[in-house]
């Protein structure tokens, strides 16, 4: 059959439509939705946000994060101000209702401190886990250990428990932070410094856990050991048997250039860690879903005779208990470019990248596959110019092909968002 040159013509012009459409319908695919913006106010408190804190996403779609305002009052007799902070755990799910799980203020001024500290929010089987940190004091100076308390919450908006019972930190302090602590399949895990008094210089450090509401120590150690904490997720439901924990120690090489951190798995069901890989460098970030895990490493080395000191970073990932460590290609110049915050979930991975010229971008790859360019500076977000993105450094940033992250503007405001891939 012969063709004419209308229908070739017709032809390559269908083709081209259908190109643009394929197009079209990709960047459709990637729905963003804004989840909450510095500036406006928040459930359970009549200030505009000032800070968002932590954002994590579950198996359910349901975003954990902490949302913070802040006021400060004129300067009294002293000179000095008193400052109130409202600090809230919140759930965020897919339509963008906001759900305050507990909320608390901090007040601080010359004569007295009232501190209260959430921290990690995990979503794990529908409900949400978090460390809670009170520090109550008098005058200038710490508060006295005495008078701190620690709790691990769980629970649903109005239905909240405690994991574990306020304990005195005179017996050591839950070191704070997203990538600290994690709460899986009912139970809280957090990296934990034993109290040695007054005149405290020993870095000590213990990976500790509530397992079946029992406190107890899983793994201890002296710096330099401890980089971070046990983590693992189920994406649906509960977590295998054959799933493990795990957590990262450092070496620091002192007197030379460059750390080394080796891996560590402990089964869920108990027993000892188990090294699974050692690597040059000190970690940039880790993430955990079932058997497969995401990690990424900085690595410094010298020049000589110059002595210039270069910094750069690489990521890994190991799909299956049987796998092995494959490096990820990321797009740009590796001596150019910091790679941080992997988030991985079955075997979808998503990460970060700033590099020297301020520009911040999320990656995303499938199954090993080349990472594909999800957000960056310089893109529009509800009309606003993107300056920079940031990923939650707990590795909980995405469930699925979902991620949350944080976007800041040009103009200076800041934004929890959600993209859907």
């Amino acid at each position: 059959m012969q063709i004419t040159p209308k229908q070739l013509t017709s032809t390559i012009a269908l083709g081209i439509t259908l190109l643009g459409l394929s197009h079209a319908a990709a960047a459709e695919a990637k729905q963003f939705r804004k989840l909450a913006q510095v500036g406006q106010t928040i459930p359970g408190n009549t200030q505009p946000l000032t800070e968002i804190i932590q954002p994590t996403i579950g198996s359910n779609g349901q975003v954990a994060v902490i949302l913070r305002t802040q006021t400060q009052s004129s300067p009294g007799p002293s000179g000095i101000s008193t400052r109130r902070t409202f600090q809230g755990v919140y759930t965020i799910g897919k339509t963008g209702k906001a759900s305050l799980l507990q909320g608390d203020t901090s007040i601080a001024g010359y004569r007295n401190i009232l501190y209260n500290e959430f921290s990690a929010p995990t979503v794990s089987q529908n409900k949400v886990g978090y460390l809670s940190l009170n520090f109550i004091g008098s005058g200038p100076g710490l508060p006295s250990p005495n008078n701190s308390l620690a709790n691990f919450q769980v629970g649903t908006p109005g239905n909240l428990t405690t994991l574990q019972a306020k304990i005195s930190l005179r017996n050591g302090l839950p070191i704070s932070g997203e990538s600290n602590a994690a709460f899986v399949n009912g139970n809280g895990y957090y990296r934990y410094q034993p109290y040695q008094g007054p005149n405290q210089t020993a870095n000590d450090t213990d990976i500790f856990g509530v397992i079946n509401g029992k406190p107890q120590v899983l793994l201890s150690g002296t710096d330099p050991v401890f980089e971070g904490i046990p983590l693992n997720r189920a994406d649906n439901g509960k977590l295998r048997a054959s799933s493990g924990l795990i957590v990262l120690t450092r070496t620091r090489n002192i007197g030379s250039i460059g750390d080394t951190t080796d891996v560590y798995e402990r089964p869920i069901a108990g027993g000892t860690f188990k090294k699974l890989n050692s690597f040059l460098g000190a970690s940039c970030g880790i993430s955990v879903s079932l058997d497969n895990i995401v990690a990424c490493f900085d690595t410094t080395t010298s020049q000589l005779p110059s002595e210039n000191i270069t910094t750069r970073s690489d990521i890994t990932v190991r799909f299956g208990r049987q796998g092995t460590f494959t490096p990820l290609t990321v797009p740009g110049n590796s001596d150019s470019r910091q790679v941080s915050n992997p988030s991985i979930s079955q075997k979808n991975v998503a990460f970060q990248v700033n590099d020297t010229s301020a520009i911040a971008s999320i990656y995303f790859s499938q199954n090993g596959q080349t990472p594909q360019k999800v957000v960056t500076t310089g893109d529009k977000l509800d009309g606003k110019t993107v300056k920079s993105v940031q990923l939650s450094e707990s590795g909980r940033a995405m469930i699925d092909k979902s991620i949350v992250f944080t976007a800041t503007f040009t103009d200076g405001v800041t934004a929890l968002y959600r993209v859907d891939l």
